[in-house]
């Protein structure tokens, strides 16, 4: 359990924490002057069987407000404290918002230096701080009385602490395992005869002694080779603990390290300098938040200036939130669910706070309506919730590892709760793309209708190309994607790539080899021979409508067993080679390798008309090559053909 002090300046949270602790926070030679915290300062408070209560005491000038934003950030329960003579104060009032702001839901006010006025100034501030917190998060605290001068009042606060820290650790408990180890670095020091120091707050994961770390950012290859934690000397430390980790390994840098860094394990994302996230404005605020606003952005102890890009609307007036985009100055780690601060570019006003929504925004179209539906559908807390609806509502299908990554869980154990969702996983190299069941059965259909309505309109039996296909049948997925189900469909063996464009296999409607290989299809084509029939020709033959054989011819030549020579010509494999031939024949009895139609109409022995339709056919497929009156032979294959039994 972190306690981080809150409030005005000289209100008494410096001796309020010594009062609890006997740990004077104020270490700086200039805090022992001027009388002042000015950098945020640590002491702990014993707890038997548990981890000692770790406090942060904040500075309470509006000049130091960057360095208590480090402190609040880095706490899971505040004690804001206001003075019983002088009552509520600007910095409280500021220190109050943030805290609302960041959905610090645990805490205690605390009214300090009561030994200075009587009972009834006591209950008066008491009023107005029940008045003033009506409307927040903190409208649920208790509020206790004290003075840590007489020390009345402290030990009834200290142990209202410690039966809370022994409930808040059994909660942290049942979270840890779930996420990647992260420590915000809030001071790095060097000490003689140990080495690197770095310590903070761990926010989310648990480390332990001898593991293998990283700072974010950076190509170090570090390990923990010393771990206190609430200044014990531990093997472990775990989420919501003070830890001091003495670092070495490959690549240390004391100059890579500051306030504001990251201590990870190697699979927490990269640092990102923009990430998507839901912002809201408190309704005392002096400003409004508009698009493209400059500001000084807190996350945990690091601090940068950026921008914010609203996606919903403009501007968010106080009292409001919306959806935004900040863009940083400097690159950071941040997670699904992180709290920041939003303060003006001067640092004099808190502009707002939010919670990171999504630390992989795309590049363009970040206010577009699908992914403001998307950004709405990945807010739940509960991850199972989340993907579910992300599932259900994003067409274009969800990256997993980057859903896992997003939300910094530990993958293998995030996976193995995935798997039990109803869907269907598109594979794009090394990554897994989701899709519901019904979305993914969408795309597919949409693929192989498009191709068979490719194929009985083409003027000549070639593939579709790729970029073609996915323009008409689903525009929506991106190319890697869409290559993703092409694959598939073609490892189901429902669709080919032929010639560098796919073309149907199709398997549908429960046809059988019977209904593919027609008996009356196939007698008609037989009498044929080399001049092949029209599609009239095959219906007034067959007695069947135009539309039974399309489908039929469709399948047919997919499969090899027919062959489509024009949008209006059918023939049969055998009689292709003949005629393929007999072109072969010609062209070996002319010195120049010449021929004309009617060589070609008595060699083969069909109607001039078909021939002239066949050897256009070969012209287009570039089987033979125009030259006035006469043809040359182009020698390479044009037809694929034989795929029949």
């Amino acid at each position: 359990m972190i306690v981080a002090t809150a409030g005005h300046v000289d209100h008494g949270k410096t001796q309020l924490v010594k009062a609890l602790t006997g740990v004077d926070t104020d270490t700086l030679a200039e805090e022992k002057r001027r009388g002042l915290s000015i950098d945020i300062g640590f002491a702990y408070l014993p707890v038997e069987g548990q981890h000692s209560i770790g406090f942060i005491d904040v500075p309470g000038h509006n000049r130091f407000i960057k360095n208590a934003l480090c402190g609040l950030t880095a706490a899971n329960y505040v004690l804001l404290v206001v003075a019983a003579d002088d009552g509520l104060m600007p910095q409280t009032l500021e220190h109050l918002s943030i805290i609302d702001l960041l959905n610090v839901e645990n805490g205690t006010v605390v009214i300090s230096k009561i030994d200075l006025v009587d009972s009834e100034r006591v209950k008066h501030v008491k009023n107005s701080i029940r008045h003033r917190i009506s409307n927040t998060s903190l409208r649920h605290w208790q509020v206790f009385p004290v003075s840590s001068i007489t020390s009345w009042g402290i030990d009834v606060l200290s142990q209202h602490l410690i039966g809370l820290a022994h409930t808040t650790g059994k909660t942290f408990i049942e979270e840890i395992d779930k996420y990647n180890f992260r420590l915000s670095v809030d001071r790095v020091f060097e000490k003689k005869g140990a080495g690197l120091i770095v310590t903070g707050t761990i926010q989310s994961g648990s480390i332990e002694l001898g593991k293998q770390i990283t700072v974010a950012g950076t190509d170090m290859e570090l390990r923990v080779r010393d771990l206190r934690i609430h200044n014990r000397t531990e093997d472990r430390g775990q989420q919501g603990q003070r830890c001091a980790m003495n670092l070495a390994g490959k690549g240390l840098h004391r100059e890579k390290i500051k306030r504001g860094s990251w201590v990870v394990n190697k699979a927490v994302a990269e640092p990102v300098t923009r990430f998507d996230a839901h912002v809201r404005v408190p309704g005392d605020s002096p400003c409004t938040l508009k698009h493209w606003s400059p500001v000084h952005l807190h996350l945990a102890a690091f601090e940068t200036t950026a921008r914010v890009a609203l996606l919903e609307k403009a501007p968010i007036k106080p009292g409001q939130s919306g959806l935004v985009q900040v863009v940083c100055q400097h690159s950071t780690v941040a997670a699904f669910g992180d709290d920041f601060i939003l303060r003006d570019v001067s640092a004099q006003h808190t502009l707002g706070g939010g919670q990171v929504i999504d630390i992989f925004p795309p590049r363009r179209g970040r206010a577009r309506p699908h992914r403001i539906n998307y950004l709405k559908k990945n807010s739940p807390a509960d991850t199972q919730s989340a993907f579910v609806g992300l599932l259900e509502s994003c067409a274009e299908g969800i990256d997993i590892d980057r859903f896992v990554s997003n939300r910094n869980l530990v993958s293998t154990t995030a996976l193995a709760g995935l798997q039990t969702v109803d869907m269907k996983l598109i594979q794009v190299g090394k990554q897994e793309i989701g899709f519901s069941t019904g979305f993914a059965d969408q795309h597919f259909d949409s693929i192989v209708k498009t191709l068979m309505h490719h194929y009985q309109n083409q003027v000549v039996n070639s593939g579709m190309p790729e970029s073609e296909l996915r323009q008409q049948a689903c525009p929506g997925l991106s190319r890697q994607v869409f290559k993703g189900f092409l694959h598939e469909l073609v490892r189901q063996s429902l669709i080919r790539n032929d010639h560098g464009g796919y073309s149907v296999v199709p398997k549908v409607n429960g046809l059988t080899d019977e209904t593919v290989l027609n008996p009356a299809i196939l007698s008609s084509l037989t009498d044929a021979g080399l001049r092949g029939m029209t599609m009239n020709e095959m219906c007034i033959a067959t007695g069947l409508t135009e539309k039974q054989l399309k489908t039929q011819l469709a399948i047919s030549d997919s499969r090899g067993f027919i062959v489509k020579l024009s949008s209006t010509l059918w023939i049969l494999p055998n009689c292709l080679h003949q005629l393929q031939t007999v072109l072969a024949q010609l062209a070996n009895n002319s010195e120049q390798g010449l021929f004309t139609v009617a060589e070609f109409r008595d060699a083969c022995g069909i109607g001039r008309n078909r021939c002239i339709e066949i050897l256009e056919c070969f012209d287009a497929r570039g089987f033979t090559k125009r030259y006035g009156k006469d043809r040359l032979l182009v020698e390479r294959p044009v037809f694929k053909t034989g795929g029949g039994r």
